[in-house]
């Protein structure tokens, strides 16, 4: 999805440099998916259009499609659904897909009133697997770190999901980007740790999770 644009108005919700060093890593897929086999995607979508009936919307339902995922984890939705109206909410936005179990969250603590929040993440399970799922829930701070999702399978076997997003410290220190979202929500909270210690934090949150 790399590259693809949120909008056809491209003054709309795109970021100015467009470069980046995101690579595809991971197992070889093998299509038709063989049987017996639980495929995850992961993907940094790059922003979602504020628009839920834009065409990016299928090509995430296509990209589920054609390769046979049954959970497809979402980085940098890079958008305030605080601040859209109530038919461009998550739930608008994949309808066309079929039996299929979701959860998102994003950065519920920044006031902003723009349409375009970076960061945010989310996870779309489908088809039988979608059946399977149990519970689903998101970062507890609030700052839309992560998502999961719990299948329950056969002889009382439980597997957990998670799709999340570590963002790089921002030498710019930029207001918008994701790290200085956290970082001023972090500060508010008094919580004036060492990035590196925060971060440790974070994987040690994650763990008590799972």
């Amino acid at each position: 999805m790399h590259g693809v644009a949120r909008d056809q108005n491209p003054a709309i919700g795109r970021a100015l440099n467009l470069e980046t060093s995101s690579h595809s890593w991971g197992d070889v897929l093998d299509l038709p998916k063989p049987n017996r086999t639980f495929r995850f995607i992961f993907q940094n979508i790059q922003g979602l259009p504020v628009n839920p009936h834009s065409h990016k919307h299928q090509q995430i339902i296509t990209a589920l499609q054609e390769t046979g995922a049954d959970t497809f984890g979402m980085a940098k939705l890079n958008i305030n659904f605080r601040v859209l109206g109530s038919t461009s909410q998550w739930n608008d936005r994949f309808q066309k897909l079929s039996r299929n179990h979701s959860v998102h969250t994003y950065n519920r603590h920044d006031m902003s009133q723009e349409r375009l929040l970076f960061g945010g993440t989310a996870q779309i399970t489908t088809g039988a697997c979608s059946h399977r799922a149990t519970a689903s829930g998101t970062d507890e701070s609030g700052m839309g770190r992560w998502v999961w999702t719990l299948f329950a399978g056969k002889n009382n076997i439980k597997l957990r999901v998670l799709s999340g997003y570590r963002p790089n410290p921002d030498s710019n220190d930029r207001p918008g980007t994701v790290f200085s979202q956290q970082e001023r929500h972090l500060r508010s909270q008094n919580d004036d740790l060492h990035y590196a210690t925060k971060q440790m934090k974070v994987l040690m949150k994650v763990k008590s999770e799972l």
